[in-house]
């Protein structure tokens, strides 16, 4: 399993977790919603206070077998909700093995760069002295050159 599923299926458990509350809430409200539903004539009184269960509603209970069914899914999403714990502590050292293994790679990458760096500035100088040498060298023969001239001229007067 990669990283990122496993982070995504902690994550969805994490989603679950809050589905098992409003599951536990939901069926903990039933049977007051039940009993304020069976009343004849429903008052105002009444109808404002099935106006508090109206997640109820909405989650389509209506009688005692409605209930019985999500007391079924809440069974079914603790189950489902059990290695949770597990799972996060998984990713969770997936996630430092990763970013530690991050951290070495780039550490690694740098020092090679700076390896290959100082050997192409030590290249750079070694060519900038050999051209300074060979301008030198240059310059001397131009100077002998010039100077070899010079002596030349002077005995030919």
């Amino acid at each position: 399993m990669r990283w990122d599923d496993a982070y995504y299926q902690a994550y969805s458990d994490l989603l679950s977790s809050e589905k098992i509350a409003e599951e536990e809430k939901l069926i903990e409200d039933i049977p007051k919603y039940l009993e304020i539903l069976s009343r004849r004539p429903l008052l105002a009184k009444d109808v404002k206070e099935l106006e508090k269960y109206s997640y109820i509603k909405s989650a389509g209970v209506r009688s005692a077998a409605d209930a019985e069914a999500h007391r079924e899914k809440l069974a079914e999403l603790k189950e489902q909700l059990g290695g949770m714990a597990d799972k996060i502590s998984d990713a969770y050292e997936k996630r430092k093995s990763v970013y530690e293994f991050y951290s070495f790679y780039e550490s690694r990458m740098k020092s090679d760069y700076e390896i290959l760096l100082d050997r192409a500035r030590a290249e750079i100088e070694n060519i900038r002295l050999m051209e300074d040498r060979k301008r030198a060298e240059q310059e001397k023969e131009i100077d002998k050159n010039i100077n070899g001239n010079d002596s030349v001229r002077r005995n030919v007067r």
